[in-house]
Parts: C-alpha cells; sequence; structure tokens
C-alpha cells in the first residue's frame, strides 16, 4: 500500500495492518496481492509479448480531481465485499 502524494507515512497504522495482512496471507497461502505478480505467473506459464498497464486506483472520494474522486467512491462500494467472497470461498 502507498499513496502517489506521500500522504501514507510508512510508519503510519494503515501501512503497518496492510504489511501485517499481506504476510497472514502469505503464511495462510493465499496471498491477497496476488495481482503485482500477475504479468510474471502469465510469462511463466507460457505467453509471450505480456504487457502490463497500471491504473491509479484511488481507495476513497478524497482526491480533488473529479475522475479519481468517483473512482474511490465506487471502489468503497464494491470492493469490501469482493474480497470477502474470496476469502471465503477458499474455505
Amino acid at each position: 500500500m502507498s499513496s502517489d502524494d506521500d500522504t501514507l507515512p510508512t510508519d503510519s497504522a494503515l501501512h503497518k495492518w496492510f504489511t501485517l495482512s499481506i504476510e497472514a496471507s502469505v503464511k495462510l497461502g493465499r496471498r491477497i496481492d496476488s495481482g503485482k505478480r500477475y504479468k510474471e505467473q502469465l510469462e511463466a506459464a507460457g505467453f509471450v509479448d505480456v504487457v502490463e498497464t497500471r491504473y491509479k486506483w484511488p481507495q476513497n472520494g478524497w482526491p480533488k480531481d473529479k475522475k479519481f474522486k468517483e473512482l474511490g467512491r465506487k471502489r468503497l462500494l464494491f470492493l469490501p465485499g469482493l474480497v470477502c467472497i474470496r476469502l471465503l470461498n477458499r474455505y
């Protein structure tokens, strides 16, 4: 977890929570940050010319930019439920 404008200090409670959540998911064998390795995994599976495009995805409705504000609001509505479904489907 990071911020592009350095407003999330690495010593913050939120950053620590996120780091510990990643560590826990690794120990459980169900990484919650697997998206970071999709390109590598696809190439390892034999796909060639894999192109990775990263997009900025705000986590809340705080951005000043109207487009990012809307994306952040939608994330707050939909993502928590999807994460719960994903975790529950694993067990």
